[in-house]
């Protein structure tokens, strides 16, 4: 693993002395060679504001990958296939979209059909590895003084929840299982571009082209009103039946007029619920609209795993202060995750298929946002494999404000079918979630 040489630590300090904190921020992700870290921080809610906006900038302008790497890896796994010789002679130079992980190519096949070719390059898959590498470097060190200092807690969790999202990242053929697995859960409006039959590998796949532009692109009021309904279905409607996205953030959607249809560009994060996970989901949300601690806590207690030092009495106080309203949350998923955070400083670890779930819906209210305020949640698009399809227009950059939303407080209640329902007049995010869903 790369090490960064004490000269090179010291000149990085120099740099963010006397910077703003925001910026002090950005150049420690960016000269550390931690940026994708840095992209996951830019949507998770409870970073700062002004921090999440400078973070936002780490998605834009990444570097593109040496043009002859690329065609070599796509030369490989295409080794022996009849398509073999179009896609390279068609390859778009230019990336529709860089990321730190992946990048995205037009092309052609023989027939004159055009397509999006996805690509993961070893350099940076190597990158990557290694930024994976010193986390679990950070989060051993930090494991030595948990329970003794204050924050280290949550700050395990929310690595140990970057660490889960980001396994299934570098393998294209698992992005595809992903999507078949969610394409009978979509909402009429809403589609994915088809990966194509014999051209997936690990780490280079073809895709169906569309085109479209940015959530943060569309001007029209009626489409905006539709496409924001749409997002917010194809996600509590997945969760509905135990399966949830958890990275629909502004930069995954493109909307294409003519069709009049809204495209989820990448699946790399997606997850699935148990029976005995969703039943926990619905209990939570039951006892927070209630004003239930003892309720809360319980589920709260079944979600996840309780060291040695977890003080229920501890968790109950904190509990009975979001529940009361003491804490202005401008969220949905506000008090979920003051819920989640108290948990781990009470000692009680939450499971990660929680955390992905919160940090999906979390994503759709930035994605909504971003829609309703003409803003790019994730600047320049796609960021990793988000664009995946083809992008109009001009590729926005942008801050994650996650403004405009006029959400405080959860209403939530249980209807007389036994379904838990979010009031969409609290949170602008209606949903009805069966606690019984069918058995998969």
């Amino acid at each position: 693993m790369a090490q960064l040489s004490s000269g090179a630590r010291q000149a990085i300090a120099l740099e963010m002395e006397g910077k703003a904190e925001s910026d002090a921020t950005r150049t420690f992700f960016e000269r550390t060679g931690l940026e994708k870290i840095g992209q996951f921080l830019s949507t998770w809610p409870q970073v700062p504001e002004e921090i999440r906006e400078e973070l936002s900038g780490l998605q834009a302008n990444v570097a593109q990958t040496p043009l002859g790497i690329v065609q070599r890896q796509i030369a490989v796994a295409f080794e022996g296939h009849p398509e073999q010789a179009s896609i390279l002679a068609n390859l778009d130079p230019t990336p529709l979209g860089s990321g730190t992980i992946g990048e995205v190519y037009k092309s052609r096949l023989k027939d004159g059909t055009p397509v999006a070719v996805k690509v993961i390059p070893e350099t940076k898959e190597a990158k990557f590895r290694d930024a994976l590498q010193k986390l679990n470097k950070v989060r051993n060190r930090l494991r030595l003084y948990e329970g003794e200092r204050e924050g280290i807690s949550e700050a395990l969790s929310l690595i140990d929840l970057y660490l889960g999202i980001v396994e299934d990242e570098l393998d294209l053929g698992e992005e595809r299982a992903n999507q078949a697995r969610a394409g009978d859960s979509l909402p009429k409006g809403v589609a994915t571009p088809k990966f194509l039959d014999g051209m997936v590998w690990q780490k280079v796949a073809v895709m169906e082209f569309v085109e479209g532009v940015p959530l943060s692109k569309v001007r029209d009021e009626g489409a905006r009103s539709r496409l924001a309904e749409r997002i917010r279905e194809a996600f509590f409607g997945a969760v509905a039946g135990g399966f949830y996205h958890s990275d629909l953030q502004p930069g995954n959607f493109i909307y294409n007029s003519e069709r009049d249809m809204v495209y989820i560009l990448d699946w790399g994060q997606v997850g699935q619920l148990t029976n005995e996970e969703f039943a926990n989901v619905a209990e939570l949300l039951g006892g927070l609209a209630a004003g239930d601690v003892n309720a809360v806590v319980d589920a709260v207690e079944k979600m996840g795993r309780q060291r040695e030092h977890y003080s229920r009495p501890s968790l109950e106080e904190r509990v009975g202060e979001l529940a009361a309203g003491a804490q202005v949350l401008q969220m949905a998923t506000g008090p979920v995750f003051g819920i989640f955070n108290a948990a781990a400083g009470a000692g009680l670890q939450i499971a990660m298929p929680y955390l992905h779930l919160l940090k999906g819906a979390a994503s759709v209210e930035t994605a909504i946002g971003s829609l309703m305020n003409g803003r790019n949640g994730g600047g320049q698009l796609p960021p990793d494999f988000d664009g995946g399809a083809g992008i109009t227009g001009e590729q926005a950059g942008g801050e994650l404000a996650g403004e405009g939303m006029g959400m405080e407080g959860m209403g939530a209640g249980m209807d007389t079918g036994g379904a838990m329902y979010v009031d969409p007049a609290m949170t602008g995010l209606p949903f009805m979630l069966p606690v019984r869903p069918v058995i998969r």
